[in-house]
């Protein structure tokens, strides 16, 4: 895999892992 390949992975995986949390945040705080 190339750098810029892995680094696009990356920055998918914490955007995901971001929208999560917050769902998750929201939902435990309501």
């Amino acid at each position: 895999m190339k750098k810029e390949t892995i680094q696009k992975v990356i920055n998918f995986v914490i955007t995901v892992l971001t929208a999560v949390l917050c769902s998750f945040c929201v939902q435990s705080c309501k």
